[in-house]
């Protein structure tokens, strides 16, 4: 009966721990702000984030502050000059979380020595005349041909925090990088 007791009582003590602990994946320190819920990045620094970056300055070697000097060099890359007649929309922000509902947030890597900005370009959809026409005075309508701007895509890698783990890792997002005018049959 003592051995059913006991038993019993670790039971209890089991349940007790699991209903209160945070359960298996989850990052307890973050609340999602409302505006950045299922919106991918998201440039609201979060409540709770300044207590992960006092961990993340205790546990970022001190090497990783040329990380900064290489993610912030000036590119020649100027994709506002509409080119190929596809107006453009660049946005570069400084981002705390990634949140696409499917999973539990990402906490991006924001700290005073290895600032994370997201530069993303997409396609200036509403100050194109010809709705996603472009080089329209071409011609290319008699010859059964269209023209339209896309947006394309590339990876770029980025530092993610688990506070399970309290371990930084890196992990692939996928970015709008430019608009171009695409002509097809």
């Amino acid at each position: 009966m003592e051995t059913f007791g006991l038993i019993l009582l670790v039971v209890q003590i089991s349940l007790m721990i699991t209903s209160n602990a945070t359960p298996w994946g989850v990052n307890s320190a973050i609340d999602v702000p409302e505006e950045c819920k299922g919106q991918g990045f998201c440039t609201v620094r979060p409540p709770g984030y300044d207590k992960i970056e006092e961990e993340l300055n205790h546990i970022l070697p001190k090497q990783m502050i040329d990380f900064h000097a290489r993610s912030s060099q000036p590119t020649n890359f100027r994709p506002e000059d509409d080119d190929d007649n596809c107006p453009t929309i660049v946005t570069s922000k400084s981002v705390y979380l990634y949140d696409n509902n499917d999973e539990e947030p990402d906490i991006i890597v924001q700290t005073k020595f290895i600032p994370q900005i997201v530069t993303q370009v997409n396609c200036a959809w509403s100050r194109m005349e010809n709705g996603q026409e472009c080089f329209k005075n071409l011609g290319l309508s008699p010859f059964g041909m269209k023209s339209s701007c896309r947006e394309h895509s590339a990876t770029r890698s980025l530092l993610v925090y688990d506070t399970r783990v309290k371990k930084v890792a890196i992990k692939n997002y996928t970015i709008p990088v430019c608009c171009s005018c695409h002509v097809t049959n």
